[in-house]
């Protein structure tokens, strides 16, 4: 089930339908308790698409989260810090 949304999450963004990217990536995540390599992924996606959509608040809200768990994974504080100076 996880990976299925997550696959399935990728191909909306692919295809710019991002509200149900939202829904199918924060789906398949929610099974997962650790935040690991998968889950990092699908919160970084989650936190793009509202980056993207100018929904900063929530946005920064998933960076933290990945934060947290793993300061330099991709390019994470950098946007952080980007959504900070605002």
């Amino acid at each position: 089930k996880t990976e299925a949304g997550f696959y399935l999450g990728q191909c909306y963004i692919k295809k710019k339908i991002y509200k149900l990217a939202l829904s199918e990536l924060d789906a398949a995540r929610q099974d997962l308790y650790e935040m690991d390599e998968s889950k990092k992924e699908m919160t970084y996606l989650i936190a793009r698409i509202y980056e993207s959509a100018g929904k900063k608040e929530k946005a920064v809200i998933e960076y933290s989260a990945i934060v947290t768990a793993d300061f330099g994974y991709k390019d994470v504080t950098q946007r952080l810090e980007q959504l900070s100076e605002y």
